[in-house]
């Protein structure tokens, strides 16, 4: 899929574009372009082995859930990807139809999916940070 990833976090805003390849939560590959900066991020999974690399260091190296984190990604890659393929992690709380609620790490972390709409919204309720996915296209 190819969507828009909005992030509120603070006094800080952010856009980009994410082409998303996964067929399955438990291997993929996705690409994040932040046009304005000109950076490109990559990130691959399979199980929980994570690796990333982006335009400034083209070499893949391994990542963790918490570096991730620290640069605003709510969810690991394949929680996205089994919640994005209908099928939500056991550890997300059904809060009503199509919301959850995902305690981690000391974050309270609200997330709504409207199909109608093709938008995934997440908010770390406990640090005043957001993102949203508007997805644009599937392949």
């Amino acid at each position: 899929m190819s969507a828009r990833i909005a992030v509120l976090d603070g006094a800080r805003a952010w856009q980009a574009m994410l082409d998303w390849r996964a067929s399955t939560p438990e291997a993929g590959r996705l690409r994040i372009t932040h046009a304005a900066s000109g950076t490109v991020v990559e990130l691959q999974w399979q199980g929980s082995m994570m690796q990333w690399r982006d335009n400034r260091h083209p070499e893949w190296r391994p990542v963790k859930m918490e570096t991730l984190a620290a640069r605003g990604i709510l969810l690991a890659p394949r929680e996205l990807a089994a919640l994005l393929l209908g099928h939500p992690p056991a550890s997300f709380a059904p809060q009503g139809a199509d919301a959850w609620m995902l305690r981690r790490d000391g974050a309270r972390i609200r997330i709504h999916w409207d199909a109608r709409r093709a938008r995934l919204e997440m908010a770390d309720l406990s640090h005043g940070r957001r993102a949203v996915l508007i997805i644009m296209g599937h392949d």
